[in-house]
């Protein structure tokens, strides 16, 4: 099969996701529990057991292989041969892996720029964002189009207007990963325009914080760039918790996040703390919940509007040229 044989294929069928992590990405694994581990990269993606599961995205697996297609969005040839050419084999860890406070922080270096964005640009109009609203990101330097692969890059920026995160996002397939060595607390968010806004919308990912702002400049207008607006980059609360240290001003929380059970569970959790958090002016946060209305999130809702709208504007021109 494309290179590969049925006996290496029954191989490496047989390499659990920790072992290969173990064996070829030792830094890219953290220990959480007893006998638990988590991805660096993403650290919703759990692995025990013998199993992998990805809570932020509600599947998983069992072995390194279904990872290397399901999450690194490989072919299945492609990750055969990965695991072929990285001798990935049960090995014995004598040395316990070190926990993430005691491993030396990798440096954070943004992907290369390429020299346009014309593919990211079609990519996100065609998931249905407002070209307004990309060109907005571009030049506040929070998205770019990468040099290698053209993947979206998602960058999150401290007050300063620093670099500390940035999360790839593929156009071609379902390929997500944060950059290595990524402050996960400066997540990518949508720089607000009106000064003193006391409103922030939270969501899992970018593409669901450009989607809601879509929404909100076809039904507002011009307003949509008026409240602050953040992608916790799963359902972590960590971006979230520094980003209102970061503007004391805001006191109402709107949690956006995705339409299924593991964003409804989020949801919850995240208001509890919320309403147990003290907000440096009026006393406590108000806090709205607002999954979306249609879909599992707000891209599924916002492509679901576009379609209804075009449906209308269709049958409008239908009937008036039967009148006519």
């Amino acid at each position: 099969m494309g290179g590969v044989s049925k006996e290496e294929i029954e191989a490496v069928r047989k390499i659990d996701l920790l072992t290969y992590m173990r064996s070829c990405e030792p830094n890219s694994i953290i220990k959480c529990g007893n006998n638990v581990y988590k991805l660096a990269e993403h650290n919703s993606l759990k692995i025990s057991n013998g199993k992998w599961y990805w809570f932020s995205h509600s599947f998983g697996g069992v072995s390194a292989l279904d990872f290397l297609i399901k999450v690194r969005d490989m072919d299945f040839v492609s990750a055969v041969k990965t695991l072929i050419d990285s001798r990935a084999s049960p090995i014995i860890i004598s040395e316990p892996i070190k926990s993430l406070n005691e491993r030396p922080k990798e440096k954070f270096i943004l992907p290369e720029k390429f020299w346009d964005n014309f593919r990211v640009i079609s990519y996100l109009l065609n998931r249905g964002i407002d070209r307004e609203i990309i060109d907005f990101c571009i030049k506040e330097r929070v998205l770019y189009e990468s040099k290698e692969h053209h993947n979206c890059v998602f960058v999150g920026r401290n007050k300063e207007n620093k670099a500390k995160f940035a999360c790839l996002r593929g156009i071609y397939g379902r390929y997500m990963k944060d950059i290595a060595g990524s402050d996960k607390s400066y997540s990518f968010s949508i720089p607000v325009k009106k000064a003193g806004s006391n409103s922030l919308f939270v969501f899992e990912s970018p593409i669901d914080a450009l989607s809601k702002a879509t929404i909100d400049k076809n039904e507002m207008g011009v307003l949509w760039n008026s409240c602050h607006r953040l992608a916790l980059g799963g359902t972590s609360d960590k971006a979230l918790f520094r980003y209102l240290q970061d503007f004391p001003e805001i006191s109402s929380v709107t949690l956006c996040l995705d339409n299924d059970k593991a964003g409804i569970e989020a949801i919850q959790k995240l208001k509890e703390k919320l309403e147990n958090t003290k907000q440096p002016v009026c006393g406590k946060y108000t806090v709205n919940i607002k999954p979306p209305a249609i879909g599992k999130d707000y891209n599924d809702m916002l492509n679901v509007i576009i379609k209804e709208k075009r449906e209308y504007r269709q049958n409008s021109k239908v009937k008036t040229s039967e009148r006519i």
